[in-house]
């Protein structure tokens, strides 16, 4: 499997790559195209659509971040969508997305 490419829970096109690749666009529109251009090829070869980690690294090359950003920045991602979702659940003691309970072997 190709490096930013396919997700277990987004078995179709991933929607935090969406959103971010758009925004990192309005950054370098050069290196979006060049992106597109990966992500037509990978889906030729593999069918497999872009995921965040692709966005995240387009969005540190952008910026000329340093080449660890993208972990750091998906791990506080991470981290609040956690406690986002425990602060919602916590009331109704319920899991919410229920698809990534049945979607691993």
């Amino acid at each position: 499997m190709t490096p930013g490419f396919g997700h277990r829970v987004y078995v179709g096109p991933d929607p935090r790559y969406e959103l971010l690749i758009t925004e990192v666009a309005q950054l370098d529109a050069e290196l979006v195209r060049r992106v597109e251009g990966l992500c037509i090829e990978v889906a030729r070869r593999q069918s497999r659509y872009p995921n965040v980690d692709l966005a995240l690294a387009a969005l540190t090359v952008a910026v000329d971040a340093d080449p660890d950003c993208g972990e750091v920045l998906f791990t506080l991602a991470r981290t609040i969508g956690l406690a986002a979702h425990a602060i919602e659940e916590y009331p109704h003691r319920l899991r919410l997305r229920m698809r990534a309970l049945t979607s691993h072997p």
